[in-house]
This record gives C-alpha cells, sequence and structure tokens, in this order.
C-alpha cells in the first residue's frame, strides 16, 4: 500500500514539476524575446535581462550577480543608451568602441539590451573570468 501511494504521489509531483518548469520557460521566452526584438527597456527591465542571461554562466546568484550590478550600475546605470562623453563608451557594458557590440547592440542598430549584456557577460568571461574579478579590476582602476 505505501508503495503504491509514493507511487502516486511521485507521478503527482513529476506533473508538478512539469507544469511549473513549463511555466518558467514561458516566462523566460517572453522575456528574452521581448529583449531581444525590443530597443531596450528601463533599467530596472535590463537588470532583470542581464540575471536571466547571467544564470547561463551560473553568476544570477550569490556575490557574482552582486559584483556585477556594481559593476554596471557604475558604468551605465543599466541604462543600455548611456554615453560615457569622455571616452565614447556606449550601452550597458560600456563597451569600447561601441562597434564591439553587435549590430542589435549598437545605437545604429536599436541599442538592444540582450545583445549588448550578452556580449558584456562573455566579454568579462573572457577577460577577468567572472564579475567579481572584473568589479575588483573596477575598484582599483575606475574601468574594466
Amino acid at each position: 500500500l505505501r508503495i503504491v501511494h509514493a507511487a502516486d504521489h511521485a507521478r503527482g509531483m513529476s506533473a508538478s514539476l512539469r507544469t511549473e518548469t513549463l511555466v518558467v520557460r514561458r516566462i523566460r521566452e517572453t522575456v528574452l524575446t521581448a529583449a531581444t526584438t525590443g530597443k531596450g527597456g528601463t533599467p530596472g527591465a535590463n537588470k532583470a535581462i542581464g540575471k536571466l542571461l547571467a544564470a547561463r554562466y551560473g553568476w544570477s546568484t550569490g556575490t557574482q550577480w552582486a559584483d556585477l550590478v556594481k559593476l554596471w550600475d557604475q558604468e551605465s546605470g543599466w541604462n543600455n543608451k548611456a554615453k560615457n562623453p569622455s571616452s565614447g563608451a556606449y550601452g550597458i557594458a560600456q563597451a569600447l568602441p561601441p562597434t564591439k557590440y553587435p549590430k542589435a547592440g549598437q545605437e545604429s542598430g536599436g541599442s538592444s539590451a540582450s545583445a549588448q549584456i550578452a556580449w558584456g557577460l562573455k566579454y568579462i568571461k573572457d577577460r577577468y573570468g567572472s564579475p567579481s574579478k572584473a568589479w575588483a579590476h573596477e575598484v582599483a582602476n575606475n574601468w574594466y
């Protein structure tokens, strides 16, 4: 009797997890589609996109996420149209020159927040290894 009951319980939990996974997947797809096709949003919306994209690197929680937030808060305030008047750096990740972004992330291509964030995360991974190391460099040098 316990074995049958446990199996029924496991089936119910499995169906519940499948439903929850489907809901999360649909939300993620909706946000990413809006971000990719839109011209960017508010800093808060851009930060939400950043959290989703940072998850691919394992950086969407804890110290790595906190340091990424501090880094891009300081660099651009998560503004996908931020311009540094001195250097000419542009966007959320402050690419210099801005043509380092894919066309969609550039001003002439619509300033896509998701394109800028994806590029910035890869840049951080390739150059520093993690947001915490990029933030440490920013603190020490006032640039990353």
